[in-house]
C-alpha cells in the first residue's frame, strides 16, 4: 500500500507534479490528478505544513497533472488515475459543482466539466486501441 497525500508519513506527494519516478514507487501503475491544494484554514497543530498549491485556480495545476496522466496512461506506465478529490471542502480540492468564492473562475461547474472531458478523452482514446 502506498499513502497519497500532503504529509510527512505519506510516501507519494499527489501535488509533487515533476515526481514521476515510477520505479521509486513499485509497480502501483497509477497516478493522482487534484485541482488545487490549500491548508491554510485547517489547524496547524494538525497541518503543520500549510501547504497551499493553486488556491485561487489560475495556475492550471490540474490540467498538468491530467496532461502528465494521460501521457504515462498512454505510455503504459498507469492504468489508473485517481481523482482528489470529490468534495473536500476544507482542502479546496472539491471538483463537484459548486460556488467557490476565492476561485478567478467563477462558473460552479468548472472542474466538473474539466473532469468530465478529460475522462470522455480517455474513453474516447482507450476505444479506438493502440
Amino acid at each position: 500500500m502506498v499513502i497519497v497525500g500532503q504529509q510527512s508519513y505519506t510516501q507519494w506527494i499527489y501535488t509533487d507534479l515533476n515526481n514521476y519516478d515510477f520505479p521509486a514507487h513499485g509497480p502501483i501503475n497509477q497516478t493522482s490528478v487534484t485541482p488545487r491544494y490549500d491548508e491554510s484554514h485547517l489547524d496547524p497543530i494538525d497541518r503543520p505544513g500549510n501547504v497551499t498549491v493553486d488556491i485561487y485556480l489560475n495556475e492550471s495545476i490540474y490540467d498538468k497533472e491530467w496532461g502528465n496522466a494521460i501521457q504515462l496512461w498512454q505510455e503504459g506506465k498507469i492504468d489508473t488515475i485517481i481523482i482528489s478529490s470529490w468534495n473536500e471542502y476544507p482542502e479546496r480540492t472539491a471538483i463537484e459543482p459548486h460556488y467557490d468564492g476565492t476561485s478567478v473562475i467563477k462558473d460552479p461547474f468548472y472542474l466538473f466539466n474539466k473532469t468530465k472531458s478529460y475522462i470522455n478523452d480517455i474513453k474516447e482514446q482507450a476505444a479506438k486501441g493502440p
